[in-house]
């Protein structure tokens, strides 16, 4: 937590207020931040569900019980068999399948987002460096 509010914190913050002063690869920083935040944050958390909830949700389907055997619990869960649990199994393998559709929806997105740099902006930001805490 220290961590984050003394470097990530004054570091997204700076980057987002200087945003127009970069570059990567010969993309504006804009174009490269919207890209990220739409894009980029909705895969990396599927990938992250997908990691856990998907071989939750496989052996839920093939045990026909959901909880599936040799998974842990925290406390004394009653198992689900017949259609409930193939419900739950199902759940848990398409909740990746939600953060996908947000990258697609947000790929989409990208042309409506403003990258052009603003007539009144003060270019003078640019050289000033990161102020860390």
């Amino acid at each position: 937590m220290i961590i984050h509010k003394k470097w990530l914190f004054p570091y997204i913050g700076w980057h987002a207020e200087t945003v127009h002063c970069h570059q990567l690869f010969n993309y504006s920083g804009a174009s490269v931040l919207w890209f990220s935040l739409l894009v980029i944050l909705p895969l990396f958390c599927s990938i992250i569900l997908a990691l856990v909830l998907l071989p939750i949700g496989i052996k839920g389907l093939r045990y026909q019980q959901f909880p599936p055997p040799g998974v842990k619990v925290y406390r004394p869960t009653r198992i689900v068999n017949g259609h409930l649990a193939k419900l739950k199994s199902l759940c848990y393998i398409l909740a990746p399948l939600v953060f996908v559709l947000m990258a697609i929806w947000g790929y989409f997105q990208l042309e409506h987002m403003p990258t052009d740099v603003p007539e009144d902006y003060d270019f003078s930001v640019c050289e000033q460096p990161i102020a860390f805490e």
